[in-house]
């Protein structure tokens, strides 16, 4: 899966590439943007308008663009965002595949029994929302540090949602009668 770049990673690439002394010309900045040449034209003016780029010509005469001082101010602020928005998502915990399958397999088999015994407590909720419980409640067990928060971030829920889910989850988990070897290969 492709992750979608922003505005601001556009614009950002963008001054970076006119960033060159003497400037860059449209075709190139397509190549060092990546950026289809019909859209790159139309990002071109957006840039222009507020002074973050500037029009110029080369020795041969072609159209150039050159970042202004604005444009550097604009990059240097953009690399600062870009590097606190990075320390955050390193705080976040990456999936244990180990802990997934097992969370996996825990959650199908809460999931048939409780649709077998008729209480269909599970029924309904949204898969994201099972799986991190599921993932939490795992986690723990395998004597993983992990809060509840750090879950619901990486699965992408709420953590109201995600606290209504991992009790409704642990109940289910507490009528059977085999919780404890459940998790007897975790620890």
């Amino acid at each position: 899966m492709t992750s979608s770049r922003s505005s601001h990673d556009i614009f950002a690439s963008m001054l970076q590439a006119a960033s060159v002394k003497g400037g860059t010309s449209l075709s190139r900045m397509v190549y060092s943007c990546g950026i289809p040449y019909s859209r790159l034209k139309k990002r071109i003016d957006e840039l222009l308008l507020p002074g973050l780029l500037e029009e110029g010509k080369n020795d041969r005469g072609v159209k150039t663009y050159m970042i202004t001082e604005r444009g550097k101010m604009y990059l240097e602020l953009y690399s600062k965002l870009n590097s606190l928005l990075s320390l955050r998502s390193r705080e976040v915990p990456k999936i244990n595949n180990k802990i997934m399958s097992q969370a996996i397999d825990l959650l199908e088999s809460c999931m048939k029994d409780d649709r077998e015994s008729g209480s269909l407590l599970l029924v309904g909720k949204r898969p994201a929302s099972l799986q991190a419980a599921a993932y939490y409640i795992t986690a723990i067990k395998a004597g993983e540090s992990i809060t509840q928060s750090q879950v619901a971030r990486i699965f992408g829920i709420t953590g109201t949602t995600m606290k209504k889910v991992t009790k409704l989850l642990e109940g289910t988990l507490l009528r059977r009668s085999d919780f404890d070897q459940l998790f007897y290969n975790l620890a």
